[in-house]
């Protein structure tokens, strides 16, 4: 069982309510590689695990990417919200937001993402991406090509 929100623009933010134990999934089109940045907003008790993989939906066992996310285990940003009080009235309130990024490298083509709520409660979940300009990319390009060439110890001291 899914939750599909269809295509989502690269610098457009979503946000969906995610029920326990449904995957809520999401595309991107890059029209060519490069390195995104995703940012990962969760509440405070969410298990989420984010998946990615290219030309098809993901799934637990089929992904490209996996990042998984501890809501209480991440950087606390306190966010002024909207919320439905008895389902009455709506009123300002402090909301616990915990936040993630990540960074990942794409191919050109259709991305398949997909958000599963691991936890005992709907949690909201929303996400954005940035593309990562390309001074970072010839750092991650420098950074693995002096991997290759050190011995693996000089790296992990390093």
């Amino acid at each position: 069982n899914s939750i599909d929100t269809g295509e989502v623009d690269v610098g457009r933010r979503a946000v969906q309510e995610v029920p326990p134990g449904i995957f809520w999934r999401s595309q991107l089109y890059i029209d060519q590689p490069q390195f995104l940045k995703f940012n990962i907003s969760v509440q405070r008790d969410a298990l989420v695990g984010v998946y990615g993989r290219k030309g098809l939906p993901p799934s637990h066992t089929q992904y490209d990417f996996v990042e998984l996310l501890d809501g209480s285990r991440l950087i606390t940003k306190e966010k002024r919200g909207l919320v439905e009080v008895e389902g009455v009235s709506r009123r300002a309130r402090s909301v616990s937001v915990h936040e993630a990024g990540f960074i990942q490298y794409l191919d050109s083509g259709i991305w398949h993402l997909a958000f599963y709520n691991d936890g005992k409660n709907s949690e909201q979940v929303s996400y954005n991406t940035i593309v990562i300009g390309q001074y970072v990319c010839v750092c991650l390009q420098r950074a693995s090509a002096l991997r290759n060439v050190w011995p693996r110890s000089k790296w992990l001291e390093s």
